[in-house]
């Protein structure tokens, strides 16, 4: 597979200067597994929630788990998933 093709179906880490769920991860140096493991769940679910998968619907729970691994305010989150599903339903 090409590298171009790995960055589509991983996704950007940016978007229009903002960073996505996965480049939250990136700023933070950790795989899905490391969040995963931190926050009680497994790679998978995390992939899914970086892809806006809805078989893997993301609580609130979750939400400020992620924002305190990320160290960044939940809110920041909620207006990266927001977005990224604004983005989706734009395709």
């Amino acid at each position: 597979m090409s590298t171009t093709m790995q960055r589509r179906r991983l996704g950007p880490i940016q978007r229009d200067g903002r960073l996505t769920l996965r480049g939250f991860r990136l700023a933070v140096g950790l795989t899905q597994s490391e969040v995963g493991q931190r926050i009680g769940v497994v790679r998978q679910t995390i992939a899914g929630w970086e892809r806006g998968n809805p078989q893997y619907p993301m609580t609130v729970r979750y939400l400020f788990a992620l924002a305190r691994v990320y160290g960044c305010r939940a809110s920041d989150l909620v207006e990266c998933l927001d977005r990224e599903h604004d983005d989706r339903e734009g395709e």
